[in-house]
């Protein structure tokens, strides 16, 4: 961006500069004229909107992919998924949650290709009713203590455990950190390939 100086009233110079993009003051005439300028690329100028961002989207952008595919190099590789579930961020279906024939059942009807790799998923039982925290939220507009006085607490607490052993809800949950790769030779084309910064 182009650095102008400060004037007194008497058209004096004040060795003071701004920056014309985002109209920011500077001693330094250097640091006015590289402002508005992206840190990365010393290029694309930055919307001086979002002057707390200190490199351009296009940067932004190759630094979030190339993030991305480090993290995909440094993965766990799984050879089947270790629960029912995977999840692809190529398909909207269940918010990406789905079995492996469901996908291929998704990709086939939608006629697209499979993903070259999907992210495995850790899975979470439901372990059931807290009794003690139950007890709590229903008393805390009583008098203190006032869960101490209730009738057969054990007959409670036993239901209540005999009760919890019935369930069976589980939930499934994406984990970044590991992979189940369905196509190898696309996978590896996609790790190796380098995006390059775009100022057009």
């Amino acid at each position: 961006m182009k650095a102008e100086e400060l004037y007194t009233k008497d058209n004096k110079p004040t060795g003071i500069y701004f920056c014309s993009g985002c109209r920011k003051i500077y001693s330094i005439k250097g640091l006015a004229e590289n402002c508005c300028l992206c840190r990365q690329c010393n290029n694309q100028i930055i919307d001086p909107q979002y002057d707390f961002q200190s490199v351009c989207s296009n940067c932004r952008s190759v630094n979030s992919e190339r993030n991305k595919k480090d993290k995909l190099r440094n993965a766990e590789r799984v050879t089947k998924p270790t629960t029912d579930f995977i999840y692809s961020e190529d398909f909207s279906r269940n918010e990406g949650y789905m079995t492996v024939d469901e996908l291929e059942e998704e990709a086939a009807q939608d006629d697209v290709e499979l993903p070259c790799y999907v992210y495995d998923c850790d899975s979470q039982n439901w372990g059931g009713i807290d009794i003690g925290d139950c007890l709590e939220n229903e008393f805390q507009d009583w008098f203190e203590d006032a869960q101490d006085h209730i009738t057969d607490y054990d007959g409670l607490y036993a239901f209540i455990t005999e009760w919890n052993k019935k369930q069976t809800v589980t939930q499934y949950m994406v984990n970044y950190n590991r992979i189940y790769v369905i196509d190898e030779d696309r996978f590896n084309q996609l790790i190796s390939e380098e995006q390059v910064v775009s100022h057009e």
